[in-house]
């Protein structure tokens, strides 16, 4: 089973921490760690145990800000998630370090 060591290397990530997800089914705010690297968005529950999911960077689709709560969507083609930083200058942090490797994505997938 992998873990949490095995999504952190610390040459390919691009920030790590905590944020707010809002489940699909569950649509309570939930604190979840955060792992961002070139190629996914991975994130778990309860600290440094087994990742809970991850959404591969190549299949976003958009980033758009929602300024109503300082939160954010990223959308896949399966699915939206949305995304909340502890405070509204976190959730700028996040949402332009996934939305710069987002367009790093898009555009070597057009190459």
């Amino acid at each position: 089973m992998a873990e949490y060591k095995d999504f952190v290397d610390e040459r390919k990530t691009v920030k790590e921490g905590v944020m707010y997800k809002r489940g699909a089914i569950n649509t309570d705010w939930k604190l979840r760690h955060f792992v961002l690297n070139g190629r996914q968005l991975t994130y778990f529950k309860g600290g440094r145990s087994a990742p809970s999911g991850n959404i591969d960077m190549k299949a976003v689709i958009g980033v758009t800000e929602v300024e109503s709560d300082s939160s954010f969507k990223i959308q896949t083609q399966k699915r939206t998630y949305d995304m909340r930083g502890e405070t509204p200058g976190k959730s700028s942090e996040w949402r332009d370090a996934i939305y710069r490797i987002y367009k790093q994505s898009f555009r070597s997938a057009k190459s």
